[in-house]
């Protein structure tokens, strides 16, 4: 393991990442929040470490395995999770250590769990935690790639270490570089989209720029504890749905929607096929057993808050129109069930990707007719293609550690001294990066113990790789590759 030249590659993101703290002093100058200062010493702490780190290890060279491409995605995060708490620690705020870096990382990680008072902090402050969102959505690493061939970095082992979903090799354009520059403009250009429709909508620039960081990166932060609830605007839900729905299609679709303007690119799809009907059931089974015991007394409500719930869950974005905690039966559960399968691969979401679910499930099938034909060949496909032993064996692989990690992780919560159903709550909501929730947490994480939010800290972290990627780490043979 060549740790020399993982310290170099992770200086020149970190001096990279410096850059972003300096947005931030643009709020600060025109609501005068008197908190520049924070930002600006956060930047070059971060900016001056990045470059000694690069620095001293600049003759390392710069040849990428993927076992080290592993390892720097995971430092990456961990370090940016810590760096993006320095603007909170400069500026003095009144809270504990474990709370702002839980708001970092469940910022980083789009995982939008809010524990800080939001009442407590300047506008400046607001928008840094909606823009960690924004560049955690796409991930960082991914803005990476594009930086790194400067160094003659392969960029593609970062890709497969960081890009979520079981097919990493399907890169937007051959070039790896052009491919992530694409992603980020596509990205980009969905978040001033949303902003000026938010903008139209009825929100001012400021909750529009800030919301539309959350809506689209699929995070969850929003400028008020309420939530959406606090617009109380149906055609503000409307927008929103409509952008956690982009951002959580595969974006390399929006790549060829925008090269043909063929709006059946998404429907052809076989994964964004399956995504909408599980969307479309999903919200037709919460609507009607609303519907049916008339909770809200009202048709139109009770579809745009079934509508919005079910949108926000199964996209893992989190955010919020009513308190769908206190929905009756079996309601509050299975909408958070939703948040376990997230959206589709090569998205900004969380959870477990509906390419995943439909390569199980089918594999599932194989095995039932198998049973009914023992001497008949059958294959998984993917596309017009037969999908390869090494895919399936990858998502066996990844559906076995990931079951077997969240029922560990909700015990270990148990042992802390919380209920199962809370447990199950906070694991769910961390794992699969859902700011939304049940139980005792349904509002505030915050009154947990330290311990606690120390292992929501670590999940949240495991559930944005995706799992493999860091337990990986945890195997003797990673390390003596």
């Amino acid at each position: 393991m060549r740790v020399r030249m993982i310290g170099a590659i992770l200086g020149v993101i970190l001096t990279s990442f410096s850059i972003t703290m300096l947005p931030p002093l643009l709020v600060n100058y025109c609501y005068q929040d008197q908190v520049g200062f924070a930002f600006i010493a956060s930047a070059i702490s971060v900016g001056v470490s990045g470059f000694l780190l690069w620095l001293t290890n600049r003759q390392s060279g710069y040849d990428l395995r993927n076992v080290e491409a592993i390892l720097l995605v995971v430092l990456t995060w961990l370090s940016l999770s810590f760096c993006s708490t320095l603007p909170f620690l400069f500026y003095g705020i009144n809270d504990s250590f474990l709370n702002v870096l839980f708001e970092s990382v469940s910022g980083i990680t789009t995982t939008g769990i809010n524990v800080i008072k939001l009442n407590n902090l300047p506008n400046t402050f607001l928008y840094y935690r909606q823009q960690l969102e924004f560049f955690g959505g796409m991930g960082i690493v991914l803005f990476a790639i594009a930086i790194l061939p400067l160094l003659s970095v392969g960029g593609m082992q970062l890709y497969r270490a960081e890009i979520g979903g079981p097919i990493k090799d399907n890169k937007v354009l051959p070039n790896i570089k052009s491919s992530a520059m694409v992603l980020w403009f596509i990205y980009g250009g969905l978040t001033l989209s949303c902003a000026l429709c938010y903008k139209l909508a009825g929100m001012s620039w400021f909750e529009a720029i800030c919301d539309s960081f959350g809506t689209v990166s699929t995070g969850g932060f929003s400028l008020h504890s309420s939530s959406f609830s606090f617009y109380d605007s149906k055609l503000i839900d409307a927008v929103c749905m409509f952008f956690m729905l982009l951002g959580a299609i595969n974006f390399s679709l929006h790549f060829r929607f925008f090269t043909r303007l063929d709006f059946k690119v998404y429907w052809r799809h076989f994964e964004s096929r399956a995504f909408f009907w599980i969307l479309f059931m999903s919200i037709s089974t919460v609507f009607l057993f609303l519907l049916n015991i008339d909770y809200y007394h009202n048709v139109n409500d009770t579809f745009f808050s079934a509508a919005f719930t079910v949108v926000s869950m199964l996209t893992t974005t989190g955010l919020t129109n009513n308190n769908f905690a206190l929905w009756p039966s079996f309601l509050p559960i299975f909408v958070m069930l939703l948040a376990l399968i997230g959206g589709c691969s090569g998205s900004t979401t969380g959870g477990m990707k509906v390419m995943r679910i439909i390569y199980c499930c089918r594999e599932g099938v194989l095995a039932l007719r198998q049973l009914c034909h023992p001497h008949a060949v059958y294959s998984l496909r993917h596309l017009d293609d037969n999908v390869t032993s090494a895919v399936v064996s990858s998502i066996r692989g990844f559906f076995v550690i990931f079951i077997f990690i969240y029922f560990t992780l909700i015990i270990l919560v148990m042992v802390t001294g919380e209920s199962f159903y809370n447990s199950f709550a906070e694991i769910t909501s961390c794992i699969s990066g859902v700011g939304a929730s049940i139980g005792d947490v349904a509002q505030d994480f915050s009154h947990l113990q330290p311990s606690t939010k120390a292992l929501l800290i670590f999940t949240m972290i495991l559930g944005r790789l995706e799992v493999m990627t860091v337990m990986v780490l945890f195997l003797p043979d990673f390390w003596r590759s």
